[in-house]
């Protein structure tokens, strides 16, 4: 099945519904103001993400200072040193945090235990259907992960337009992989083909002998100079990073991969007020358009329709899928004996 940027968190079918939350009406939105002011007080947010780009949380946290006098840190790391920093903060029952800001298979469903509801807010009915919220994960955008193209290796009719087309022996050796069992986008993307296309699109994919690298802040540069064809997964906000390189992104027919990012408050944090005063902005037009203009598709149908022509088709165009983060570990490991055969 084929998910459009309104369905993409098809995946969250068991999550309650906003109408019918249990926490809809167990909040009353007329102490908002009173919300708003605590947080004045509280005066400063800590931030820990490890999916939204800086560059993108950069400007939203800035609209968010300037609008409400407050001062907003934000700590991005690896999705691994998050959840260390996160479970260490908790463990010792000295918590730092405030807020996450991250993906929804990356860091946050592992820890739920350590977030607490969200209570209602007034940006929640801007969630466009299916985007719901569970009472303590709010969707906020999407990433999406495709394949990284060389444009002067490979000619536009040459090109792959389907992940079947991966299987082409024209690309044996000439494919460059994160690898499948690391934590990051690598091991998302292989779990969603897997749920697609089953275990035996892996089988055939590995006769393509990809060379698996683990540096991944170095494997779009190498693409772009002319080492591989193809690099999986490409992160989409790389177009704007890589800009006047000479790379396209892959559009497949089936739709992209893709990472949905979400805010979460942490268990005991020291300031409460802000974290919410934070969920909400986070919704507001203004705030939207920023993710938008980072290539991110958005959960309140924030438009598209300012960007350039390339870019909107992009993040109007269908979603593939997202990998489930339930026993995703687990999964991602069975990848070793079929890409590392000894």
């Amino acid at each position: 099945m084929t998910f459009t940027r309104r369905t993409a968190l098809a995946q969250l079918g068991a999550a309650t519904t906003l109408g019918l939350a249990p926490w809809a009406h167990a909040n009353d939105l007329s102490d908002w103001n009173q919300v708003e002011q605590a947080a004045r007080k509280e005066g400063k947010l800590l931030l820990y993400s490890s999916s939204a780009t800086p560059t993108t949380l950069n400007p939203v946290i800035a609209g968010f200072d300037a609008r409400y006098g407050v001062k907003t840190e934000l700590l991005f790391a690896r999705p691994t040193e998050i959840r260390e920093r996160i479970r260490a903060e908790q463990a010792a029952g000295r918590p730092q945090a405030d807020l996450l800001v991250d993906g929804m298979t990356l860091n946050l469903p592992a820890y739920i235990p350590n977030y607490i509801p969200h209570g209602d807010f007034p940006n929640l009915k801007k969630l466009v259907p299916p985007f719901r919220t569970d009472g303590i994960l709010v969707p906020v955008a999407v990433a999406r992960q495709t394949v990284l193209i060389n444009a002067r290796l490979v000619k536009p009719e040459d090109e792959p337009k389907s992940w079947m087309d991966l299987l082409d022996p024209k690309w044996k050796g000439k494919i460059l992989s994160d690898d499948p069992r690391g934590p990051g986008a690598g091991g998302i993307v292989f779990d969603v083909l897997n749920q697609k296309f089953g275990p035996s699109y892996h089988q055939r994919l590995a006769q393509q002998n990809l060379v698996i690298s683990s540096d991944i802040s170095i494997n779009e540069r190498r693409l772009a100079q002319g080492e591989f064809s193809l690099y999986i997964p490409f992160r989409i906000q790389g177009i704007l990073t890589l800009k006047g390189l000479p790379i396209r992104p892959m559009r497949a027919k089936e739709g992209d991969c893709y990472i949905v990012v979400a805010t979460a408050r942490v268990k005991d944090a020291p300031r409460p007020n802000i974290a919410r005063l934070f969920m909400n902005y986070v919704m507001e037009p203004e705030a939207q358009k920023i993710f938008v203009d980072g290539l991110y598709s958005s959960t309140v149908g924030a438009s598209t329709a300012h960007l350039p022509a390339d870019q909107r088709a992009i993040l109007d165009s269908p979603l593939l899928g997202e990998a489930d983060p339930k026993g995703l570990d687990e999964r991602r490991k069975a990848f070793g004996p079929i890409y590392f055969k000894s």
